[in-house]
């Protein structure tokens, strides 16, 4: 599912995300590394130190990174690991943050990447409405990816909560919140998994530091493994419910995640093609969003590129 499903188009194939490839990468094996059981990491300042040099490389390679010790510390308590015991790993993967957050302060004076008033003229309280459904927005991506597009500026803002798109996004958001919370010791890994998705989206949902994106597909990327960890514990705990109708329940299990796969595939397929060169890309947005200025303009820069003049 990781490597197919089509909301990791966008990192993989825009060269300017390959610093969240590095970023990323490196966090996962700083993940790897802090519950690994090899026989080099017996000796625990030998653990500790991969662990802080792996973390500074995810970190300074790109700034989500920032929620890595917060991963790390949610995947402790789904191992039912003692926090006290893990004091070492814990400040390791959390002092290159914590350095990141200095350096960052000294040079740019700021966390966030706009002030609070240029919020879309929405002020902290719009923002949180409109994050809210694009909370909701980013699980369907996960669960359903399709249309998808690098031009989100036509989302929907919102500056009142009693519109549909906020009501059914804050009703949606809390009952899987309440379903992560209410399962964590029945079903520890979907919990886990809900629980990752929203650590991710901590550093770019506007909740906290103000960003200059509402919806981006590439923050996705992290945030998939939490969705896979929840859809995994979700079969795992299926088969354990019902083992007498595993004869029927495993080929319908087989069936779906086969065509998940497949269709995932084809549309990964048809998306690197959105991502062939500038002119399919805009191409495309311009099939799903004909509407908008930025995506108009931007189809015509690349006609003009492709010596078609009169078109652009």
């Amino acid at each position: 599912i990781f490597g197919v499903h089509p909301v990791m188009v966008e990192t993989v194939a825009w060269a300017s995300q390959q610093t969240a490839l590095w970023s990323w990468f490196f966090s996962f094996l700083a993940l790897i590394v802090a519950f690994s059981e090899n026989h080099f990491f017996n000796k625990d300042w030998r653990r500790i130190a991969v662990i802080m040099i792996l973390s500074f490389a995810a970190v300074f390679s790109k700034e989500q990174a920032i929620i890595l010790p917060l991963v790390f510390i949610l995947c402790l308590l789904g191992f039912r690991l003692n926090l006290k015991k893990q004091t070492g790993k814990i400040m390791a993967i959390s002092l290159p943050a914590i350095i990141y957050l200095i350096c960052r302060w000294l040079v740019l004076g700021s966390f966030a990447q706009i002030n609070v008033q240029d919020l879309w003229d929405l002020g902290r309280y719009g923002m949180f409405l409109t994050m809210l459904h694009g909370l909701a927005y980013y699980f369907r991506l996960l669960i359903w990816p399709y249309p998808l597009a690098v031009n989100y500026d036509s989302f929907p803002l919102a500056s009142s909560f009693f519109t549909l798109p906020v009501i059914i996004s804050t009703i949606f958001l809390l009952a899987v919140i309440t379903l992560a919370i209410k399962f964590w010791r029945k079903l520890t890994f979907f919990s886990l998994g809900i629980f990752w998705i929203f650590i991710v989206f901590l550093p770019v949902s506007n909740f906290i530091l103000p960003t200059k994106q509402i919806i981006n597909e590439r923050y996705l990327y992290f945030a998939l493994p939490g969705f896979i960890l929840a859809v995994a514990a979700i079969i795992s705990r299926l088969l354990q419910k019902y083992p007498n109708d595993k004869k029927f329940l495993a080929p319908i299990l087989i069936t779906i995640i086969t065509a998940s796969f497949l269709i995932f595939g084809a549309l990964t397929f048809a998306r690197l093609g959105d991502w062939k060169n500038e002119f399919t890309l805009w191409r495309h947005e311009i099939s799903i969003n004909p509407e908008d200025w930025r995506t108009q303009m931007n189809f015509a820069y690349a006609l003009e590129r492709e010596d078609k003049s009169r078109e652009a």
